[in-house]
């Protein structure tokens, strides 16, 4: 209830537009955007970037680094070159239309994002449906993080938005491939009840892990918690 669909969301220091995209703009992907870490990476990448949300907001954060963002959807990249082109940090933000499956970039990256679009078919119309579908056809959980591993720095970290009832078996199996839980978030959208995402961070390398945070985006008012606001404050207008 955080958002109004509308054809543009403007933050702080640029603006969104989304209105041809297949993800729009949404609470899950400024959470990863403000959450993560990104201190001392000078290379980022955002994969299935949309309309550029994440790419644009880890640009504003590191003054030094260059980001790329790549999205399979070929309306969703121009919509984001768009966006990317009018912001302030037009020169450092590269979109590409990419597969992240046959992705082979030239360098690798210090920190990778990524909110992956996790609808279930049922909650869709048909139509729909299929549509997403083909866009997200035989990328799994696994397949994606596999991709990341052969492009990450060897210092380097992942960070990604799940919905709870798939991170479980997800850090499990990034376990198994030799990541570590760099950072653990449970995201409440109220305090009463169950955590409705995670927000995770793995890393190839160091296996110091910070204790589990928690955050609750709604006050009992109904409005944006004090811990929300304070997250998106050099965001949200």
């Amino acid at each position: 209830g955080v958002f109004q669909m509308s054809k543009d969301f403007s933050f702080k220091q640029f603006v969104v537009a989304h209105d041809r995209c297949a993800m729009k703009v949404g609470t899950d992907g400024v959470l990863l955007g403000a959450w993560a870490h990104l201190n001392g990476a000078k290379h980022i990448l955002d994969i299935g970037c949309g309309s550029g949300l994440i790419a644009l907001m880890a640009a504003q954060r590191t003054p030094d680094a260059t980001v790329w963002g790549i999205d399979i959807d070929a309306p969703s990249v121009e919509q984001a070159q768009e966006n990317a082109l009018a912001s302030p940090f037009a020169g450092r933000v590269h979109i590409a239309w990419q597969d992240i499956l046959t992705y082979s970039p030239l360098l690798s990256f210090d920190h990778i994002l990524c909110n992956p679009p996790f609808y279930t078919e049922q909650t869709l119309p048909p139509e729909e449906a299929r549509m997403r579908a083909r866009h997200t056809a035989g990328l799994s959980l696994e397949a994606l993080l596999e991709r990341v591993s052969a492009i990450v720095a060897p210092t380097g970290l992942f960070s990604l938005i799940l919905p709870t009832q798939t991170a479980h078996a997800f850090v499990t199996h990034a376990l198994s491939c030799g990541w570590f839980v760099a950072r653990e978030c449970h995201v409440y959208t109220v305090a009463h009840k169950p955590p409705k995402r995670i927000l995770l961070t793995l890393s190839r390398s160091n296996p110091c892990t910070a204790g589990k945070e928690e955050l609750v985006l709604q006050g009992d008012d109904g409005k944006r918690s004090e811990a929300y606001s304070s997250l998106c404050s050099d965001f949200y207008l």
